[in-house]
Order: structure tokens, then C-alpha cells, then sequence
């Protein structure tokens, strides 16, 4: 129960931020949003009960290194999820399903799926380090899909597991200060995996990103497929 309420807490706040970063447009825009928020928060509040009453299955939008591991222990501790990972495994129904794990379901094959995926796990979970087209697949207003992604500061994100692509594995978590030169680091800045990670994910199409001159309608775009989410975490709060 604590953790529905602090999941909850922090929809809600998302929508409260929302609200108040379109305070200076028109009040018919005002309107829209609110509209938008409303009728976005019934069906979430419809995702979470089905879910609840054991009808719904559980996805986690898993961007790599973004507490993926920890959260599927969690979720192992409630009921059954895939074997590796909660992602796959020798558990994974491949007889019955065309879809591989960490594959997403194209959106009038998701009614078809839940029910298949739900019938031997009550969660299960998709990885992604590029682009995989999140916006124009899965049916993320389905009844009975109750979708959870959780997002890291993306400096803390670069950190994490040994750094990420060609990079992984240098940085040794036993040596401190590191023997990484400052020419080390500066590669690793400017490597292709270090630019906007998260945003590539969560992107509308695979020609993101560009570093500082990545465009705005990147983000924007990536926001709105956020908003369509049951729930959104703060690794922070796990």
C-alpha cells in the first residue's frame, strides 16, 4: 500500500508540473492539458485497479542500468516474472508468442498479448540501450496493461556498471581516485553511448541525438510518450 501511495505522489506531482509550466499560455491551451490530464489519470486509475483484481500485467520499461535488477527482485517477491532478468529466461512461452523478450508488442497485437503474458506472469520487463519505437508499438492506454518506467539522473546513470559501450568496464569501483586521465574522461564525454541515453529510449524516431545540439522537440516528444505511463519512479525513492 506505501508504495502505491508514493508512486501516486509522484504522478501526481508530474501532472501538478505540467500545470504549472503552461502558465503563461492561453486558457483554452489551460483547458486542453487539464482535459488531457483528467481523462489520462482515469485510465491509469482503471490500469491500477484491473491490476489490482489480478487482470492486468505489469511491464517495465527498462532503459539499462535504470534500476532494472532491483526492481524485478521486488516484483519476483509478489509473484511469477521470466527468469533472467524478469525479461526472458527458459520460463519465456516461445511456443506460444512470436514475440521475443525485450520486444515490443505492436499496438492491436497488445489485447492478444496481455492476457498470453499474464496467464504465467503477473510482470515482466523490456531493456533498452537504443532506440526501440515506444511511441507508434504498444497500446499504452490498454485496460490492462500497467506500464512502469523508472528514471536516474543521467550523470549518475553515466556511473553506473562501469560506464556504458566501449567504455564499459574501465572504471573499477575498488580504485580510488581511478587511473583514468583527463583525456580518458573527455573520450568518454563525447563517446556515442554518453549522449542523451535515456532520450534516445524515449525518443518518437532514431535520428536522436546530437548532443547540445539535440532538438527540443526531442524532449518534448519524449515527455508526452512519459505521460502516457501508469508510473513514473525516482530511482532515488527505491
Amino acid at each position: 500500500a506505501l508504495f502505491i501511495l508514493v508512486v501516486c505522489a509522484i504522478v501526481s506531482s508530474l501532472g501538478n508540473v505540467v500545470i504549472r509550466n503552461t502558465s503563461e499560455k492561453s486558457n483554452k491551451s489551460k483547458q486542453a492539458i487539464m482535459g488531457a490530464l483528467v481523462g489520462s489519470n482515469k485510465v491509469k486509475e482503471r490500469q491500477i485497479q484491473n491490476y489490482i483484481n489480478g487482470t492486468a500485467l505489469m511491464v517495465n520499461i527498462h532503459i539499462t542500468h535504470h534500476a532494472g535488477t532491483f526492481f524485478c527482485v521486488k516484483m519476483r517477491l509478489i509473484g511469477p516474472t521470466p527468469a533472467f532478468a524478469c525479461s526472458g529466461g527458459d520460463n519465456w512461452p516461445s511456443n506460444e508468442t512470436k514475440y521475443q523478450p525485450n520486444q515490443p508488442w505492436k499496438f492491436n497485437d497488445t489485447a492478444c498479448m496481455v492476457p498470453l503474458m499474464r496467464s504465467h506472469f503477473h510482470m515482466i520487463s523490456w531493456e533498452f540501450r537504443k532506440w526501440p519505437n515506444l511511441h507508434n508499438t504498444t497500446n499504452w492506454e490498454y485496460p490492462d496493461l500497467l506500464s512502469v518506467i523508472v528514471m536516474r539522473d543521467p550523470i549518475d546513470r553515466l556511473m553506473a556498471g562501469g560506464k556504458c559501450g566501449n567504455h564499459h568496464n574501465l572504471l573499477d569501483p575498488y580504485i580510488y581516485p581511478t587511473n583514468d586521465t583527463q583525456q580518458d574522461w573527455w573520450e568518454y564525454v563525447n563517446a556515442d553511448c554518453a549522449d542523451n541515453l535515456a532520450l534516445k529510449v524515449l525518443a518518437p524516431d532514431a535520428g536522436c541525438c546530437d548532443g547540445a545540439n539535440t532538438s527540443v522537440h526531442y524532449v518534448d516528444d519524449a515527455k508526452n510518450l512519459l505521460r502516457r505511463f501508469t508510473f513514473i519512479l525516482d530511482q532515488e525513492c527505491l
